[in-house]
């Protein structure tokens, strides 16, 4: 479930480009590190963010994808939230066909006394939202690579 457009967080013009080539291949960014401030309790969070998706006729310029997630994290939402905002933002802008993003934190205000507590969260859309091979290999590749401090 998306949120409502008007709980997004202001728009971020995300630059894309034709895609000439026709590539319909997954495109999968992983590692982002961010820090968020949590909403409820306004508390300092750090985490990793995957951005996958399914070009259409647009695509999206990578480094855009990181400037994306840290435009999110800036106004402070707890993990559920960011990973549906970065989602929905990237699917707006991107057109893509499909859209994932995976955010793992450390841990939140939620748990903060929990020692060494991660949170995964999972947003998806379009054609990574049904099962399917390229939805299984987006989460194979979202998997960070590292751990969120």
């Amino acid at each position: 479930m998306s949120l409502p457009a008007e709980s997004l967080p202001v728009p971020f013009p995300l630059a894309t480009f034709d895609n000439n080539a026709g590539y319909e291949e997954l495109v999968v960014v992983s590692d982002v590190a961010f820090t968020a401030r949590c909403a409820c309790h306004g508390r300092a969070y750090s985490g990793l963010a995957t951005l996958g998706y399914l070009p259409g006729a647009r695509i999206v310029g990578l480094s855009k994808l990181a400037r994306l997630v840290e435009h999110c994290a800036s106004e402070g939402a707890e993990p559920i939230r960011l990973a549906n905002v970065v989602a929905d933002g990237l699917e707006r802008a991107s057109g893509a066909p499909g859209v994932g993003v995976v955010v793992e934190t450390s841990a939140t205000c939620g748990h903060a006394d929990v020692d060494g507590a991660h949170q995964i969260t999972t947003a998806t859309r379009g054609r990574l939202r049904e099962p399917s091979i390229v939805r299984t290999e987006f989460l194979v590749r979202a998997r960070p690579k590292r751990r969120p401090t």
